[in-house]
Order: C-alpha cells, then sequence, then structure tokens
C-alpha cells in the first residue's frame, strides 16, 4: 500500500478528507450505481430518449445494448478493453445486430452519456441516509463508471457535498474487484482498514472485493433478495433491503 500512497497525485492529496475537526468512528465506502443511484431506471431513461430522437424502436433495441453494455464492463474489468473503447463498442454492436448501419456509435454514445449524466434518479433513503452518517464517519464513492459521468451525476444529485472523496476507475487504473483498487480508497479514507466499512449491491466487486482487501466490514444492499453467492466462500457482515436498515447498525457499534 506504501506504493499509493507515494505516487498519489497532488490532487488526491489535496482533496484527502480533513478528520481534525470531528470526532468519527471509521469511514464509510459506497458503490454508486445501483446502492446510491438508480443506474437501471437512469440508463432506461436516457436511452429511451435517445431512440426516439433517432427514430429506433427502442424496445428492440434496448434489451441488445443493455448485454453488450454488460458485456463490455466484464471486458472492462477484465483489462481487455479501456472506457471509451467500450462506451464505443456496446452502440457498434447493437446497431450491427439491428442491421443499422447508417448511424455513427460514437455519435450516438457521446448523445447517451450526456443524456446519462443530466438524469438522476436516487435509490430511496439515498439522501436520508448519507446526511444522518455525515457527522460520525468519512464517507466515500468507489466506482466502476468513470468519472466524466460519476462526477457530473454526483454534482446534479445534490449530494457532493456529502462525500469526502470518490474513487473511479480511470483515476484508479484498475477496477473493483482488484484489492488494489480498495487500496487506494483505504488509503484516502486515512483509517485503519478495520474502521472501514465497504456498502454496495453487487456481491462480487463490492462484498468480495472489499473482504479480500481487508475492509473491517461488508454490507450487501440487495433489494431483490438474492441468496448469497457460495462459491466466493465469503459471507457479508450485514444484508440490507433498503438503505434505511444501515445508520442503525452503523452507529450501534
Amino acid at each position: 500500500m506504501a506504493d499509493y500512497i507515494r505516487f498519489l497525485p497532488l490532487e488526491s492529496i489535496r482533496n484527502m478528507p480533513d478528520k481534525s475537526s470531528k470526532n468519527i468512528k471509521g469511514a464509510v465506502l459506497f458503490d454508486l450505481d445501483n446502492t446510491l443511484f438508480d443506474h437501471e431506471k437512469t440508463q432506461n431513461a436516457a436511452i429511451k430518449i435517445l431512440c426516439d430522437n433517432r427514430h429506433i424502436d427502442f424496445q428492440a433495441f434496448y434489451p441488445l445494448f443493455h448485454l453488450y453494455n454488460k458485456e463490455g464492463w466484464r471486458e472492462l474489468a477484465a483489462g481487455l478493453i479501456n472506457v471509451p473503447s467500450m462506451r464505443i463498442l456496446r452502440f457498434r454492436n447493437t446497431l450491427d445486430a439491428l442491421h443499422i448501419f447508417h448511424l455513427d456509435p460514437a455519435e450516438l454514445s457521446g448523445e447517451y452519456l450526456a443524456l446519462y449524466a443530466k438524469i438522476v434518479y436516487l435509490v430511496e433513503g439515498a439522501r436520508e441516509v448519507l446526511l444522518e452518517l455525515k457527522s460520525h464517519f468519512i464517507l466515500g464513492v468507489v466506482t466502476n463508471g468513470a468519472s466524466d459521468i460519476q462526477q457530473k451525476k454526483i454534482e446534479r444529485s445534490a449530494l457532493d457535498h456529502l462525500f469526502d472523496f470518490i474513487v473511479t476507475v480511470d483515476e484508479a487504473g484498475c477496477s473493483k474487484p482488484s484489492p488494489a483498487f480498495f487500496e487506494i480508497a483505504f488509503q484516502k479514507a486515512g483509517v485503519p482498514p478495520e474502521n472501514i466499512t465497504c456498502v454496495g449491491d453487487n456481491f462480487l466487486e463490492d462484498i468480495v472485493g472489499a473482504a479480500r482487501a481487508g475492509a473491517g466490514r461488508t454490507v450487501w444492499f440487495n433489494p431483490r433478495n438474492d441468496p448469497v453467492p457460495e462459491e466466493y466462500h465469503i459471507k457479508p457482515d450485514l444484508i440490507i433491503s433498503s438503505l434505511l436498515d444501515l445508520p442503525k447498525y452503523l452507529l450501534s457499534g
């Protein structure tokens, strides 16, 4: 972890939370999409507007885009592709599958990202929970999304003043569940890993990744009540179906 401390950019050092003015219990690191932000609802709305603007059949387009989008994020996590290429490739693959050749996938990607950054749907309880925890914990965001879009979403949601720092996939140079990603976030939090709680909806990225990196506690946000995957041999410290259940757990310890 010393390597990350030595080579952190100056801007990251400036943005580290000032812990001297409050008696904190530790840090809570939140995933963003499908944990604090309703990514599926936002994505659906942005694609619907894009299809209407471009006279594309939304019902045919969206399922394919959803498929190629997931495939692209898997390739990104495996280090097989970078963010700019992934963003365009998911549109190119969708257009090819629909035999639509008169539209430029790069243009569609740019339009979609602009729409997506403007549409904000918070998961129920997100703002209330952050406000309740703010005076007791360092609050951070750990996201596999890219900084250009995630920062805009946070600003538009009016949540930006509640976070002490943000770690994104492009800033970290790696993605969750890599231990290196979490080590960067832990170092920015400025508290021992055993005093850090990681909260997220993706079991592999948020729970397994954080646990393997040495986080003190993991909280799986699981509104669909999915069973705990057995193949990782890791169990979260808490499973919640509503974010509103989080403060009483964190503040009771």
